[in-house]
């Protein structure tokens, strides 16, 4: 990512409060799913707004019930969604995952 792009990021997020980034994990294999409130329910928001993509790479079967922790949703598989422990301005600094 160029440093244009970056400052421009950067920028647009200085009036809007912190967010974290969430990830999709699967052993040594992470994926931006995107930002959120670091919160059970931050978690469950951003899990639920990109539920497509996350299909897309996840099986989940219709019957699952996985567990909801406040950092981390136990999905299907081998695959957990949580919050990595950077904030968005730290991902976009150091370098964003690879999305879904």
């Amino acid at each position: 990512m160029s440093n244009t792009v970056k400052t421009a990021k950067l920028e647009n997020l200085k009036n809007y409060s912190t967010l974290y980034e969430v990830v999709l994990v699967n052993g040594t294999d992470s994926r931006l799913i995107g930002y959120g409130r670091k919160s059970k329910s931050g978690l469950i928001a951003t899990v639920q707004q990109k539920g497509d993509e996350i299909l897309r790479v996840v099986d989940i079967p219709e019957d699952f019930n996985g567990a909801i922790t406040a950092h981390s949703m136990d999905l299907s598989g081998g695959w957990i969604a949580k919050f990595s422990g950077r904030t968005q301005r730290q991902a976009i600094i150091e370098g964003e995952l690879i999305g879904l």
